[in-house]
């Protein structure tokens, strides 16, 4: 693994790249896109077993850290929707360069992947692996203020939470707005840009998405964990999820 930065000026981002361990040559190389500042932390240990298996399976890989995030360059702004589509845009060309692969694949979890659908808009993507994306900000907005609440009554601090704050981050009312904006229904990917869906087979949103995106390829598994969301990421400790991607963005190297 190598650690270093990329990116220009003020949005200097903080990459792990996972060089091909097979000998194997392999024509894709993968981006990793983590999920929101809430669900970072638990899906830490599960994308770095992921970057594990794709090196090994001979596939590049580069997780990052979003702007104004981890130990990337930056304060969270007003937009922070929009500007890690843009990072996300910035990884993909970054490991474009260093891999010399043919194909970009990026693979998001939660928001990771709803805002990894707006990056295709802004680069040249080949696959897009939508790991459970969130679908409605606002839903997604609701679950995590209900979360603070249930946490505020668990550590005897029944108080409301400040308004630029949430879960004990920094999260002001612009943020909630953005976030609550944020819907993956209206969005399109380009044309030539494969689309796989991984999520258990029992997860309630599999039936609105595979109905927004009719031809994507999805690999399903079962899980009896809690669906990964805002109050429970006891499902990111699978390997099932795991395995899934990985045949997903194999598939694309024999299609």
């Amino acid at each position: 693994m190598r650690c270093f930065f990329f990116g220009t000026g003020g949005r200097q981002l903080y990459g792990a790249l996972h060089p091909a361990e097979s000998v194997r040559t392999r024509s894709t190389a993968v981006v990793l896109a983590y999920p929101s500042l809430f669900e970072y932390n638990a899906s830490h240990a599960a994308f770095r077993r992921l970057a594990s298996l794709l090196e090994r399976a001979g596939f590049p890989t580069l997780r990052f850290d979003y702007s104004g995030m981890g130990d990337s360059e930056g304060a969270p702004t007003e937009s922070f929707c929009r500007d890690w589509a843009v990072d996300i845009a910035t990884a993909c060309h970054e490991l474009s360069a260093l891999s010399r692969a043919r194909n970009i694949c990026v693979v998001g979890l939660r928001i990771g992947a709803t805002l990894a659908v707006q990056a295709s808009s802004l680069t040249a993507l080949d696959q897009l692996v939508l790991w459970e994306p969130v679908l409605s900000g606002q839903r997604y907005l609701e679950q995590l203020e209900q979360l603070d609440r249930r946490q505020r009554i668990t550590r005897l601090y029944p108080r409301p939470a400040p308004r630029d704050e949430l879960l004990g981050f920094s999260f002001s009312q612009a943020h909630r707005a953005e976030l609550a904006r944020l819907n993956v229904m209206p969005m399109s990917v380009p044309d030539g840009t494969g689309v796989s869906i991984v999520a258990p087979s029992s997860w309630p949103e599999l039936p609105a998405l595979t109905s927004k995106f009719p031809g994507a390829h999805l690999e399903t598994f079962t899980r009896t964990e809690a669906m990964v969301d805002a109050t429970d990421q006891s499902g990111m400790l699978s390997m099932e999820p795991l395995r899934a991607i990985v045949r997903s963005i194999e598939r694309l190297e024999v299609a």
